[in-house]
Protein backbone atom coordinates (compact mmCIF):
# COMPACT_ATOMS: atom_id res chain seq x y z
CA UNK A 1 0.00 0.00 0.00
CA UNK A 2 2.72 2.31 0.83
CA UNK A 3 4.67 1.52 -2.42
CA UNK A 4 1.65 2.41 -3.80
CA UNK A 5 1.57 5.75 -2.07
CA UNK A 6 5.13 6.82 -2.60
CA UNK A 7 5.55 5.90 -6.25
CA UNK A 8 2.11 8.10 -7.07
CA UNK A 9 3.52 10.84 -5.03
CA UNK A 10 7.14 10.83 -6.70
CA UNK A 11 5.39 10.65 -10.15
CA UNK A 12 3.27 14.06 -9.35
CA UNK A 13 6.77 15.92 -7.99
CA UNK A 14 8.21 14.62 -10.76
CA UNK A 15 6.19 16.33 -13.90
CA UNK A 16 6.00 19.12 -11.44
CA UNK A 17 9.58 19.75 -11.55
CA UNK A 18 9.38 19.30 -15.09
CA UNK A 19 6.93 22.13 -15.17
CA UNK A 20 9.94 24.26 -13.12
CA UNK A 21 12.64 23.40 -15.09
CA UNK A 22 10.28 24.13 -18.43
CA UNK A 23 10.01 27.59 -16.98
CA UNK A 24 14.16 27.46 -16.24
CA UNK A 25 14.26 27.09 -19.81
CA UNK A 26 12.10 29.66 -21.06
CA UNK A 27 9.68 27.52 -22.70
CA UNK A 28 6.93 28.23 -20.62
CA UNK A 29 6.34 32.01 -19.67
CA UNK A 30 3.77 33.69 -18.27
CA UNK A 31 1.75 34.61 -20.71
CA UNK A 32 1.99 31.20 -22.22
CA UNK A 33 1.07 29.49 -18.77
CA UNK A 34 -2.29 32.12 -18.07
CA UNK A 35 -3.14 31.52 -21.44
CA UNK A 36 -3.05 27.29 -20.68
CA UNK A 37 -4.71 28.15 -17.43
CA UNK A 38 -7.32 29.73 -19.21
CA UNK A 39 -7.60 26.14 -21.58
CA UNK A 40 -7.63 24.13 -18.58
CA UNK A 41 -11.13 26.15 -16.77
CA UNK A 42 -13.13 26.19 -20.16
CA UNK A 43 -12.19 23.45 -21.84
CA UNK A 44 -9.49 20.28 -20.34
CA UNK A 45 -10.91 20.23 -17.07
CA UNK A 46 -14.73 20.14 -18.31
CA UNK A 47 -13.92 17.46 -20.81
CA UNK A 48 -12.05 15.18 -17.75
CA UNK A 49 -14.66 15.47 -15.60
CA UNK A 50 -17.50 14.68 -17.88
CA UNK A 51 -15.92 11.75 -19.33
CA UNK A 52 -15.27 10.71 -15.85
CA UNK A 53 -18.79 10.74 -14.75
CA UNK A 54 -20.14 9.54 -17.62
CA UNK A 55 -17.93 6.56 -17.35
CA UNK A 56 -18.33 5.51 -13.73
CA UNK A 57 -20.93 7.15 -11.93
CA UNK A 58 -24.47 4.74 -12.69
CA UNK A 59 -27.61 4.15 -10.97
CA UNK A 60 -26.58 1.20 -9.26
CA UNK A 61 -23.34 2.71 -7.99
CA UNK A 62 -25.38 5.24 -6.26
CA UNK A 63 -27.35 2.79 -4.55
CA UNK A 64 -24.83 0.87 -3.10
CA UNK A 65 -23.99 3.30 -0.46
CA UNK A 66 -24.43 7.00 -0.01
CA UNK A 67 -21.60 7.33 3.12
CA UNK A 68 -18.41 8.19 0.39
CA UNK A 69 -21.34 11.48 -1.38
CA UNK A 70 -22.04 12.69 2.19
CA UNK A 71 -18.42 12.49 3.61
CA UNK A 72 -16.87 14.19 0.48
CA UNK A 73 -19.77 17.17 0.63
CA UNK A 74 -19.54 17.54 4.88
CA UNK A 75 -16.06 17.49 5.02
CA UNK A 76 -15.35 20.02 2.24
CA UNK A 77 -17.87 22.40 4.64
CA UNK A 78 -16.43 21.33 7.46
CA UNK A 79 -12.80 21.97 6.56
CA UNK A 80 -13.77 24.85 5.20
CA UNK A 81 -15.37 26.08 8.23
CA UNK A 82 -12.27 24.96 10.78
CA UNK A 83 -10.06 27.31 8.17
CA UNK A 84 -11.54 30.29 8.84
CA UNK A 85 -11.07 30.02 12.86
CA UNK A 86 -7.47 28.60 12.34
CA UNK A 87 -6.97 31.21 9.95
CA UNK A 88 -7.80 33.97 13.01
CA UNK A 89 -5.54 31.63 15.41
CA UNK A 90 -2.93 32.23 13.24
CA UNK A 91 -3.41 35.75 12.06
CA UNK A 92 -3.60 35.23 8.47
CA UNK A 93 -4.50 38.59 6.51
CA UNK A 94 -8.18 38.71 6.14
CA UNK A 95 -7.98 39.39 2.43
CA UNK A 96 -6.29 35.82 2.65
CA UNK A 97 -8.58 33.72 4.50
CA UNK A 98 -10.94 33.50 1.19
CA UNK A 99 -8.09 31.80 -0.44
CA UNK A 100 -6.72 29.63 2.62
CA UNK A 101 -10.49 28.61 3.44
CA UNK A 102 -10.21 26.96 -0.21
CA UNK A 103 -6.99 25.28 -0.16
CA UNK A 104 -7.86 23.63 3.02
CA UNK A 105 -11.35 22.65 1.96
CA UNK A 106 -10.23 19.99 -1.26
CA UNK A 107 -7.53 17.27 -1.49
CA UNK A 108 -5.77 15.43 -4.04
CA UNK A 109 -8.36 12.78 -4.71
CA UNK A 110 -7.79 11.43 -8.59
CA UNK A 111 -4.53 11.68 -8.82
CA UNK A 112 -3.22 10.38 -5.90
CA UNK A 113 -5.92 8.57 -4.04
CA UNK A 114 -7.52 7.02 -7.03
CA UNK A 115 -4.58 4.69 -7.53
CA UNK A 116 -3.87 3.64 -4.02
CA UNK A 117 -7.90 2.86 -3.89
CA UNK A 118 -7.49 0.97 -7.03
CA UNK A 119 -4.13 -1.44 -5.15
CA UNK A 120 -6.33 -1.72 -1.91
CA UNK A 121 -9.29 -2.82 -2.59
CA UNK A 122 -9.47 -2.87 -6.35
CA UNK A 123 -13.00 -1.58 -8.68
CA UNK A 124 -14.99 -1.14 -4.80
CA UNK A 125 -11.69 0.88 -3.78
CA UNK A 126 -12.41 3.27 -7.44
CA UNK A 127 -15.91 3.03 -6.63
CA UNK A 128 -15.71 5.21 -3.04
CA UNK A 129 -13.32 7.72 -4.65
CA UNK A 130 -15.82 8.75 -7.54
CA UNK A 131 -18.17 9.16 -5.07
CA UNK A 132 -16.34 10.99 -2.58
CA UNK A 133 -15.03 13.16 -5.37
CA UNK A 134 -18.96 13.90 -6.51
CA UNK A 135 -19.38 15.25 -3.45
CA UNK A 136 -16.62 17.28 -3.16
CA UNK A 137 -17.03 18.41 -6.57
CA UNK A 138 -20.57 19.41 -5.97
CA UNK A 139 -18.63 21.66 -3.24
CA UNK A 140 -15.47 22.75 -4.99
CA UNK A 141 -17.39 23.99 -8.07
CA UNK A 142 -20.33 26.14 -6.06
CA UNK A 143 -19.06 26.99 -2.89
CA UNK A 144 -15.36 26.60 -3.86
CA UNK A 145 -15.73 28.87 -6.47
CA UNK A 146 -17.57 31.45 -4.68
CA UNK A 147 -14.94 31.89 -2.51
CA UNK A 148 -12.76 32.72 -5.31
CA UNK A 149 -14.88 35.05 -6.66
CA UNK A 150 -13.86 37.72 -4.09
CA UNK A 151 -18.07 37.90 -3.19
CA UNK A 152 -19.22 39.21 -0.50
CA UNK A 153 -22.58 37.56 -0.59
CA UNK A 154 -24.58 35.16 -3.19
CA UNK A 155 -26.82 37.15 -4.89
CA UNK A 156 -27.83 36.41 -8.97
CA UNK A 157 -24.84 38.51 -10.19
CA UNK A 158 -22.73 35.80 -8.07
CA UNK A 159 -24.35 32.69 -9.58
CA UNK A 160 -21.73 33.76 -12.54
CA UNK A 161 -19.01 32.19 -10.58
CA UNK A 162 -21.17 29.42 -9.20
CA UNK A 163 -22.51 28.20 -12.98
CA UNK A 164 -19.32 27.49 -14.41
CA UNK A 165 -18.15 24.91 -17.38
CA UNK A 166 -16.74 22.11 -14.61
CA UNK A 167 -19.88 22.13 -12.72
CA UNK A 168 -22.00 22.13 -15.57
CA UNK A 169 -19.83 19.04 -17.03
CA UNK A 170 -19.89 17.42 -13.99
CA UNK A 171 -24.10 17.65 -13.43
CA UNK A 172 -24.33 16.42 -17.41
CA UNK A 173 -21.80 13.68 -17.78
CA UNK A 174 -23.30 12.51 -14.24
CA UNK A 175 -26.90 12.60 -15.87
CA UNK A 176 -25.59 10.50 -18.59
CA UNK A 177 -24.10 8.07 -16.52
CA UNK A 178 -26.62 7.01 -14.68
CA UNK A 179 -28.88 6.95 -18.12
CA UNK A 180 -25.73 5.28 -19.36
CA UNK A 181 -25.67 6.93 -22.67
CA UNK A 182 -23.62 6.03 -25.17
CA UNK A 183 -21.96 8.00 -27.76
CA UNK A 184 -20.46 6.96 -31.37
CA UNK A 185 -17.01 5.54 -30.83
CA UNK A 186 -15.05 7.66 -33.08
CA UNK A 187 -15.98 10.55 -30.39
CA UNK A 188 -15.76 8.41 -27.51
CA UNK A 189 -11.96 8.02 -28.35
CA UNK A 190 -11.32 11.33 -29.21
CA UNK A 191 -13.31 12.67 -25.65
CA UNK A 192 -10.43 10.15 -23.75
CA UNK A 193 -7.41 11.84 -25.85
CA UNK A 194 -8.70 15.53 -25.37
CA UNK A 195 -8.89 14.25 -21.73
CA UNK A 196 -5.97 12.80 -21.22
CA UNK A 197 -3.84 16.03 -21.45
CA UNK A 198 -5.43 17.30 -18.11
CA UNK A 199 -4.01 15.95 -15.78
CA UNK A 200 -0.44 16.70 -16.85
CA UNK A 201 -0.69 19.91 -18.31
CA UNK A 202 -2.05 21.10 -14.42
CA UNK A 203 0.71 19.48 -12.62
CA UNK A 204 3.17 21.24 -15.82
CA UNK A 205 1.77 24.63 -14.94
CA UNK A 206 2.13 23.67 -11.12
CA UNK A 207 5.44 23.06 -11.34
CA UNK A 208 5.68 25.98 -13.87
CA UNK A 209 4.34 27.83 -10.74
CA UNK A 210 6.63 26.57 -7.84
CA UNK A 211 9.45 27.90 -9.88
CA UNK A 212 8.16 31.64 -9.40
CA UNK A 213 7.76 30.85 -5.01
CA UNK A 214 9.45 33.17 -3.01
CA UNK A 215 10.70 30.45 -0.21
CA UNK A 216 11.56 33.58 2.47
CA UNK A 217 7.85 35.24 2.06
CA UNK A 218 6.81 35.16 5.53
CA UNK A 219 3.14 35.46 5.03
CA UNK A 220 3.30 32.82 2.59
CA UNK A 221 4.80 30.48 4.37
CA UNK A 222 2.72 30.68 7.60
CA UNK A 223 -0.26 30.21 5.86
CA UNK A 224 1.86 26.86 5.05
CA UNK A 225 2.41 25.97 8.35
CA UNK A 226 -1.64 26.43 8.86
CA UNK A 227 -2.52 24.17 5.84
CA UNK A 228 -0.28 21.56 6.72
CA UNK A 229 -1.38 21.27 10.00
CA UNK A 230 -5.35 21.81 8.84
CA UNK A 231 -5.36 19.85 5.53
CA UNK A 232 -3.01 16.30 6.39
CA UNK A 233 -3.18 16.37 10.85
CA UNK A 234 -7.04 17.78 11.49
CA UNK A 235 -9.10 16.82 8.46
CA UNK A 236 -8.27 13.20 8.67
CA UNK A 237 -8.57 12.70 12.36
CA UNK A 238 -11.61 14.75 12.62
CA UNK A 239 -13.05 11.99 9.45
CA UNK A 240 -11.37 9.13 11.65
CA UNK A 241 -14.05 10.35 14.36
CA UNK A 242 -16.32 10.62 12.30
CA UNK A 243 -15.93 6.96 10.47
CA UNK A 244 -15.44 5.42 14.07
CA UNK A 245 -19.26 6.30 15.05
CA UNK A 246 -21.00 5.63 12.55
CA UNK A 247 -22.24 2.23 10.54
CA UNK A 248 -19.03 2.24 7.88
CA UNK A 249 -17.63 -0.52 6.72
CA UNK A 250 -13.97 -1.20 7.82
CA UNK A 251 -12.61 -1.11 4.32
CA UNK A 252 -14.65 2.11 3.41
CA UNK A 253 -13.64 3.55 6.82
CA UNK A 254 -10.00 2.83 5.75
CA UNK A 255 -10.49 4.67 1.84
CA UNK A 256 -12.46 7.87 3.53
CA UNK A 257 -9.76 8.41 6.27
CA UNK A 258 -7.18 8.28 3.50
CA UNK A 259 -9.07 10.84 1.07
CA UNK A 260 -9.27 13.20 3.84
CA UNK A 261 -5.22 13.16 4.59
CA UNK A 262 -4.82 14.06 0.92
CA UNK A 263 -3.06 16.91 0.32
CA UNK A 264 -4.14 20.29 -1.35
CA UNK A 265 -5.39 19.97 -5.39
CA UNK A 266 -3.01 20.25 -7.51
CA UNK A 267 -5.81 22.15 -9.94
CA UNK A 268 -5.99 24.41 -7.21
CA UNK A 269 -3.53 26.76 -8.89
CA UNK A 270 -5.32 26.98 -11.93
CA UNK A 271 -8.05 28.43 -10.41
CA UNK A 272 -6.76 30.56 -8.35
CA UNK A 273 -4.75 31.67 -11.12
CA UNK A 274 -8.17 32.52 -12.80
CA UNK A 275 -9.37 34.37 -10.36
CA UNK A 276 -6.30 36.65 -9.63
CA UNK A 277 -5.02 34.85 -6.40
CA UNK A 278 -1.35 35.16 -5.11
CA UNK A 279 -0.30 32.36 -7.43
CA UNK A 280 3.09 32.15 -5.48
CA UNK A 281 1.48 31.16 -2.19
CA UNK A 282 -1.55 28.14 -3.87
CA UNK A 283 1.83 26.90 -5.20
CA UNK A 284 3.45 26.71 -1.75
CA UNK A 285 0.56 25.24 -0.33
CA UNK A 286 0.49 22.79 -3.09
CA UNK A 287 3.99 21.97 -2.28
CA UNK A 288 3.95 21.90 1.74
CA UNK A 289 1.16 19.70 1.88
CA UNK A 290 1.97 17.25 -0.84
CA UNK A 291 5.79 16.92 0.46
CA UNK A 292 4.05 16.90 3.93
CA UNK A 293 2.23 13.51 3.36
CA UNK A 294 4.97 11.49 2.96
CA UNK A 295 5.06 11.59 6.70
CA UNK A 296 1.16 12.16 7.85
CA UNK A 297 -0.46 9.52 5.41
CA UNK A 298 1.58 6.17 6.64
CA UNK A 299 0.89 7.79 10.30
CA UNK A 300 -2.83 8.33 9.43
CA UNK A 301 -3.07 4.65 8.32
CA UNK A 302 -1.31 3.06 11.42
CA UNK A 303 -4.08 5.29 13.20
CA UNK A 304 -6.58 3.83 11.08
Amino acid sequence: MLDTLYTNLFALLLTMLTGALLVRAKLITPALRQGLNTLLYYFAVPILVFNSMRGSITVELLQTSYYPLLFGTGLALINGLVAFLSAAIWRIDPQERRLFAFLSMFGNNIYLALPIAQALFGAQGVAVVLLYSLGSDLILWSVGQFLLSGEKRITVASLKHVINPTLVALLVGAIAGMADFGLPPALDISLANMASITSPLALLLTGAALAEIKLGAASGAKQAAALFIGKLVISPLMALGLVSILPVPSEMQTLIVILASMPTFVRSIVLSDRFGWDGQKTALGVLVTTLGCFITIPIILKLV
